[in-house]
């Protein structure tokens, strides 16, 4: 389980949680989130914006982007099963997803 605090304009690239399933939940402020997902028919891309007490569950291979673009700074708690080992990071680029990097669990956060 994490706490995570986000001050104004703080927020994640666009990522998935490689094997893992999960869920976040917006305690305090207001984060946006962004869902970007390659399909036949190329990439979708919608934002919505999660007020206190606002839940997001997702499975392994989700791809968002989470950021505070209010004027407050903002709390959230994530939880993951099984715990997270790894996240891929994403760019859309010539009208596809593409995968830019790996991050893993203990060494690069």
């Amino acid at each position: 389980m994490w706490l995570l605090s986000w001050l104004p304009e703080q927020g994640t690239p666009l990522h998935d949680h490689g094997t893992s399933s999960g869920a976040f939940a917006v305690v305090r402020g207001t984060l946006t989130e962004r869902v970007v997902a390659a399909g036949r028919t190329g990439v979708t891309d919608s934002a919505h914006d999660l007020d206190a007490g606002r839940v997001r569950h997702f499975g392994p291979h989700y791809v968002h982007q989470v950021t505070n673009t209010g004027l407050q700074a903002a709390v959230s708690v994530h939880v993951y099963t099984p715990g997270l080992a790894w996240m891929n990071r994403y760019e859309i680029a010539d009208g596809a997803l593409r995968r830019t990097g790996t991050e893993r669990a203990g060494v690069d956060w």
